[in-house]
């Protein structure tokens, strides 16, 4: 299920030339503290540690939501504030050949590229299905959730931070679209936690 994805797994590569910050969604900004997001009204809940310092929070009543969303969620640093966000889509249902949630997914990847322009940012997309196993064209959600050798529908935009998009399966005729948003320090605050975390477990020794 898609509530089980790990989600502070981080897409953010090291750029190699100069490029544009990209900015929080949800008419958040990076680096906003746990104290800070909620006095904007915004509800946290089920929030967990995912790594020493680093908490994860389910949200409601953000300043700015879509339509297709089913979950957000706030990944917090407890020195330097919010630094990742995910939005778990609606589940995608009669779909068995892939049309409504390649609409979806194409209406984000347009909305996200122009907004982010190439000239600021790099872009890159890799979009194939049916290499393995489910190669039938109703097999469309099958091939995604099998294995990337099979399928793949994302698209990222990376700058000083990054953006995510991913047209993932459940079963056939059914996905659902994952966005995430990472600031341009999340690369090493990611790191940094798992150092702290893998320190945390020899010092238990």
């Amino acid at each position: 299920m898609k509530k089980l994805i790990i989600i502070y797994i981080s897409f953010l590569l090291t750029p190699t030339v100069s490029f544009a910050e990209v900015t929080a969604p949800f008419g958040l900004e990076w680096g906003l503290s746990k104290r800070s997001i909620t006095q904007r009204g915004v509800r946290l809940n089920s929030c967990e540690n995912i790594a020493v310092g680093l908490e994860q929070c389910e949200a409601s009543n953000l300043p700015k939501s879509v339509s297709f969303g089913e979950t957000y969620r706030l990944i917090i640093d407890s020195e330097r504030g919010l630094q990742k966000t995910q939005l778990f889509g609606e589940d995608i249902i009669n779909d068995s050949y892939g049309t409504k949630g390649k609409r979806l997914y194409q209406q984000l990847k347009d909305s996200i590229t122009a907004k982010y322009a190439s000239s600021e940012y790099e872009h890159n997309s890799y979009e194939w299905s049916g290499r393995e196993l489910y190669d039938e064209s109703n097999e469309f959600y099958q091939c995604l959730n099998y294995d990337t050798s099979c399928g793949v529908w994302t698209t990222f935009v990376m700058g000083e931070g990054a953006v995510t998009i991913e047209l993932k399966g459940l079963s056939k005729g059914k996905g659902w679209i994952l966005l995430t948003h990472e600031s341009r320090d999340w690369s090493d605050i990611y790191d940094n936690a798992n150092s702290r975390k893998n320190e945390s477990d020899f010092d238990a020794l």
